[in-house]
């Protein structure tokens, strides 16, 4: 059993089906990359996974089996958007990840404000940040909880090549497991496996040199994509 499961799992919203039983499975300490077009299930398989969605058939682990506190202490989800209207200051939001805890260590806050970069920012209202610090803030609160599983959705929408590089940087050094959707094929390319999603189904699974190929891409995505070899692994440039 991976750290992350779905086993069958299909969501429909009315008449329209947005996964088609999906098997899924990403292992303790395995960095998976979910792509695939606008509307191909993406945000839904992770919701399902963080126990927002429930599926109308098949099911979710852990999120089918644990209370929402048990689940928060298992897994961390970053969604792709979220709007904070009260002027809660960046510590204070990222402090937010301990809520499952009774202990609210200010520790584990406090490194991850390091972790991403915000230790200048720290006392700045959320409201006056930018949307790419902002992104940073709620990725710093997801480190925060110490889960042992990361559940991304567009974690690098609205980052700089700066503040990009330090994500990737700081997902690659996270020991846990981690499951990012992403339209940053690139991105997906330095994860150890990809996963394509399309239609609500997995089109292909496997390491990134395997998944990653004209054919597939040119097939899904409907682009000519160049793909070579530099820095020891894959590199994906689509046309612009």
């Amino acid at each position: 059993m991976g750290a992350l499961e779905l086993e069958g799992a299909t969501v429909r919203y009315g008449a329209r089906v947005v996964l088609d039983r999906i098997d899924l499975q990403v292992g303790a300490r395995e960095r998976v990359a979910l792509i695939g077009p606008n509307g191909s299930g993406k945000t839904t398989l992770l919701r399902v996974l963080a126990g927002i969605v429930r599926p109308d058939g098949g099911r979710a682990r852990p999120a089918g089996e644990v209370d929402r506190a048990a689940l928060a202490r298992r897994l961390a989800f970053l969604p792709q958007e979220e709007h904070w209207e009260f002027p809660f200051t960046v510590e204070q939001v990222i402090s937010c990840g301990r809520y499952v805890y009774r202990d609210n260590d200010p520790g584990a806050v406090h490194r991850a404000i390091d972790r991403v970069g915000l230790s200048e920012l720290r006392d700045r209202p959320i409201t006056e940040l930018s949307g790419g610090e902002r992104r940073l803030a709620l990725l710093a609160r997801s480190l925060a909880q110490e889960a042992p599983a990361l559940l991304l959705d567009e974690p690098t929408t609205a980052l700089d090549l700066e503040h990009r590089h330090a994500v990737l940087s700081i997902l690659g050094e996270f020991e846990g497991a981690v499951l990012l959707s992403t339209h940053d094929l690139d991105a997906a390319a330095a994860c150890a496996r990809v996963v394509v999603l399309d239609h609500g189904r997995i089109a292909a699974d496997g390491a990134p040199e395997e998944v990653l190929n004209a054919a597939l891409l040119r097939e899904v995505f409907h682009v000519e994509a160049r793909i070579f070899r530099e820095g020891g692994r894959i590199h994906v440039v689509a046309p612009v």
